[in-house]
Formats: structure tokens, C-alpha cells, sequence
């Protein structure tokens, strides 16, 4: 490149300046090519990390989404278990209760039919 420069009438020390310069340009747009390169890979790797990260996330949400629906479900069965042992008792007490007052009754009219026996009797 120097020859064909100083058979253009370009001084040796002028043709060795634009070389250098030349070779040095060349040298920084390699540098910045190798630099992209090593960015983009970067730039590459960190959206993969990202990714991951997300994923990550996204299956403590399923597992944090399944326990509220497990517990969810676990609260529908105790409250439906609660509503049946309720229900059960209240028809247990209903049942004693009409039990007692038949038997009370009972011994009313008893009383009542020993008391008019003894009256007229």
C-alpha cells in the first residue's frame, strides 16, 4: 500500500502515516465487531437467564395457584362436613325434644285421667 501511494507522489513518511491510519481503523472496526459479538452473546445470555427466571416464577405461581384451590376445596368440604354435623344435631335435638314433650304430654294425661279417677271414682 505504501508503494502505490508513493508512485502517487505521496511522501514515504506521508504514505507510512495514511498506512498506520489505515491499519489502524481497521484494527478498531475489529475491535468493535469482536465487542458487538461479545454484547450480542451477553445480551443473549441474559435474556436466557431472564427467561429462566420467569419460569421460575411462573411455577412457584402454579404451585402457590394449586394450594389456594387444595384449600379452597379443603374449605368447602369442612364447611359442607359443619353444614351436615349441624344439621344432624338440630334434627337429633328436634327428635329428643319431640321425644320429651310426647313423654311430658304423656304423663299429663295420665295424671289427669289418675286425678279424675280419684274424683269420681
Amino acid at each position: 500500500m505504501k508503494k502505490s501511494l508513493t508512485e502517487a507522489g505521496i511522501k514515504p513518511i506521508q504514505a507510512e502515516a495514511i498506512a498506520l491510519s489505515i491499519h489502524n481503523a481497521a484494527a478498531r472496526l475489529e475491535n468493535e465487531t469482536v465487542t458487538r459479538e461479545i454484547l450480542s452473546l451477553t445480551l443473549e445470555a441474559m435474556e436466557a437467564r431472564i427467561g429462566s427466571k420467569f419460569a421460575a416464577v411462573d411455577a412457584k405461581f402454579a404451585e402457590i395457584n394449586a394450594l389456594i384451590a387444595e384449600t379452597k376445596n379443603s374449605v368447602s368440604l369442612s364447611a359442607a362436613n359443619l353444614e351436615t354435623s349441624i344439621s344432624k344435631s338440630a334434627n337429633g335435638l328436634i327428635v329428643k325434644f319431640a321425644g320429651m314433650l310426647t313423654g311430658f304430654l304423656t304423663i299429663v294425661i295420665l295424671l289427669a285421667k289418675f286425678t279424675t279417677a280419684f274424683q269420681f271414682g
